[in-house]
């Protein structure tokens, strides 16, 4: 019985492939990872009743892409971070995979169950436990929060006002 168990068991993988391993065959696998070209754990960042003026002093950071993005008062589900004007020299706003951040007027939502503060900034976050686990094993960053623009926290798109802080 043993080993006609394993005989099957060994075979499992071969039966897997090759039924059905073609596009034409499962056309829902070949094409919404390339179309989207979204990453499934990224940070993800909402701002709420700021005005124009505050919303001006933001740059979102994107996912993917090299250009920032003037935000509005809306929800950004692709995002690594972003620059805020009033940071510390050479600092930004990490937000790592599957974690978010909340920057608004009046309270955040209940889901969000920290606050980190800067210079009068409040930003409320969250994190998965998983994030802050492997953040902790390869000395990465383990929520979101500030974060010095050089080495492994270099950000992918450089600060508007890094002329202005020099």
């Amino acid at each position: 019985m043993e080993v006609f168990f394993m005989r099957w068991f060994f075979l499992i993988p071969f039966i897997l492939t090759s039924c059905g391993s073609e596009p034409i065959s499962q056309p829902f696998l070949a094409k919404p990872l390339k179309a989207k070209n979204k990453k499934i754990f990224a940070g993800r960042l909402t701002f709420s009743g700021l005005s124009e003026e505050e919303l001006s002093a933001f740059r979102v950071i994107p996912e993917k892409g090299k250009a920032l993005i003037q935000p509005e008062n809306r929800h950004y589900p692709q995002v690594d971070g972003f620059w805020w004007k009033g940071a510390e020299k050479g600092e930004w706003f990490k937000i790592p995979g599957s974690s978010a951040a909340w920057i608004g007027k009046g309270e955040a939502p209940f889901k969000f169950t920290e606050l980190v503060e800067q210079n009068g900034l409040q930003v409320h976050i969250r994190s998965n436990v998983l994030v802050k686990f492997v953040g902790a094993v390869g000395n990465g960053v383990r929520k979101p929060g500030w974060v010095k623009d050089e080495g492994e926290t270099k950000s992918p798109v450089p600060s508007p006002w890094a002329v202005l802080v020099e």
